[in-house]
């Protein structure tokens, strides 16, 4: 294993024992299971895990704040792109073809970029 999937590897062990930790019931054995199977499977200590370093509350917090200032941003020009979509003369026209104009594109690209950062988002909330 490389050293970058080493260092993913090591953060989800890093989230599993925090949940055998402080989980609730069940999940808690679970974790416990899972983080003990991981760490034989890898080859990897308590040590490794308790050395990885957890994202200080700041920076989680600046990279929220940076992930909602772009879906602002986002929301923003999907609205403004719908409205130049509404006032277009074409719209009412039953021959034109919408598909292929530059602003159903954008639409289609803002929507898709809005979506990836909101599971993003999610992501990140979820921990």
């Amino acid at each position: 294993m490389d050293q970058i999937q080493r260092e993913k590897v090591l953060e989800k062990l890093g989230k599993i024992k925090a949940l055998a930790e402080r989980g609730v019931g069940g999940e808690k054995e679970t974790a416990r299971r899972m983080y003990e199977d991981l760490k034989a499977k890898y080859g990897i200590t308590d040590g490794e895990v308790a050395a990885v370093k957890e994202p200080a509350a700041a920076e989680v917090k600046k990279e929220f704040s940076d992930i909602a200032f772009a879906l602002w941003v986002l929301a923003n020009n999907l609205d403004d792109e719908m409205k130049i979509c509404r006032d277009c003369p074409d719209r009412n026209n039953p021959d034109a073809i919408c598909a292929g104009c530059a602003t159903d594109e954008n639409i289609k690209d803002l929507k898709a970029q809005y979506e990836e950062l909101t599971a993003q988002f999610e992501r990140g909330c979820a921990g």
